[in-house]
């Protein structure tokens, strides 16, 4: 997607506005990986914060560790939101919005409640965790397409600064997240299962970036890429190493 977008006759300052807008409510809202309806970046900080209040000496560490890891994850998402708040005022958006407003998307609005009806099981709940791995995918797009064509000017110097950035802090999210896959049983039709629904998600997830995008790409083209198998394992070869370094 940042492949197709960047670089070409699609590409205008309206849709640099419009796609990173979005990208403020994607960080701010999740997309339905923070949790339930309702969830964001500010609740998670609030209940984080409410539960850190609350320790005493007798709080099992393991119960801290999950207070500081929701502490770590808000915090560095909140500082994405913020750097795509610069951003978009460098590119001129209307500073005057809300944020609700740059979501009103049909494909995210399914992507959320994909991920909300998913959650409701183990399974389901692991593929939406891994699901952050689909938005990896731009960032490393983003840098592909910029050691390409080194960025020339303000705005695209601080996209590709601000990609870097928001990798290194997913890559770490994602990591946590394929551990915790750990508790699942090892049998062929359970990660069958997960996944079925990640290809869902991921499909999905596609639909929301091209739109996000102003639609660069022909739902022929969606449809082409989520079946591909091989594109999708060479992606994991070429990216996704690091998940399986430590095991």
């Amino acid at each position: 997607m940042a492949r197709r977008y960047f670089g070409s006759a699609h590409r205008t300052p309206e849709r640099d506005i419009h796609w990173i807008g979005f990208q403020i409510f994607k960080e701010h809202t999740g997309g339905g990986v923070y949790g339930g309806p309702g969830e964001t970046v500010a609740s998670i900080l609030q209940s984080a914060s409410q539960r850190a209040a609350a320790i005493t000496l007798s709080t099992p560490a393991d119960q801290i560790g999950r207070i500081l890891d929701d502490l770590t994850f808000a915090v560095d998402e909140l500082r994405h939101m913020t750097q795509f708040m610069g951003l978009y005022a460098l590119v001129g958006g209307d500073t005057h919005k809300s944020i609700e407003s740059l979501g009103q998307l049909e494909n995210a609005r399914r992507l959320a409640s994909l991920r909300h009806e998913l959650r409701t099981t183990d399974i389901g709940r692991a593929a939406v965790d891994l699901s952050e791995g689909g938005g990896l995918g731009l960032q490393f797009g983003l840098q592909e397409y910029f050691r390409i064509c080194p960025p020339v000017g303000a705005i695209d110097r601080e996209i590709a600064t601000l990609s870097q950035a928001v990798l290194d802090d997913e890559t770490k999210h994602l990591l946590a997240k394929f551990a915790a896959t750990a508790t699942l049983d090892n049998s062929d039709r359970t990660w069958s299962k997960v996944s079925d629904r990640l290809v869902a998600i991921s499909t999905q997830k596609l639909r929301e970036r091209n739109e996000q995008f102003s639609s660069p790409l022909a739902e022929h083209d969606i449809a082409g890429i989520a079946s591909n198998r091989a594109l999708g394992q060479t992606y994991i070869d070429d990216h996704l190493g690091f998940l399986l370094a430590g095991r």
